[in-house]
């Protein structure tokens, strides 16, 4: 798969009202942090949006609404192409929060999800980022 483009990126970062900034350090994540973090793109990929949206902190699910999840998945699969399936995923640490970078692949492009969670184990942030694949 392709790397994400620099003007992909900016489209991307302007479709969240979400974003986080991204330097990062790898760090060991709690398995549960990267199941949720797959789950949550599992059910975006469904189209259960309300059950992605429940695993957000609750300052977030008011900003975060499963309509909005909803466009912002139609928008990726618009951009993209066709979903096709997670394709591995990063542990890092942003910000002091433990995120895990789901690599999301679709038929024209992989592209990650960087899910970052608070000390709750709750989903706190999201960020659409580029994934730099092997040739």
């Amino acid at each position: 798969m392709a790397c994400m483009t620099r003007s992909h990126t900016f489209w991307a970062a302007g479709a969240l009202a979400l974003v986080l900034a991204l330097p990062a350090a790898h760090a060991a994540i709690p398995a549960n942090d990267r199941a949720v973090a797959q789950a949550f793109v599992q059910d975006l990929s469904s189209g259960h949006f309300a059950q992605a949206d429940a695993r957000f902190r609750p300052q977030l699910r008011r900003v975060a609404t499963p309509a909005k999840l909803e466009k912002l998945w139609k928008l990726l699969v618009h951009k993209f192409g066709a979903y096709q399936k997670i394709d591995g995923s990063d542990s890092v640490t942003v910000q002091g929060h433990p995120t895990v970078i789901v690599h999301m692949a679709f038929k024209r492009l992989t592209v990650g999800l960087a899910v970052s969670f608070n000390k709750a184990h709750q989903i706190g942030g999201l960020h659409v980022v580029p994934v730099h694949t092997a040739p």
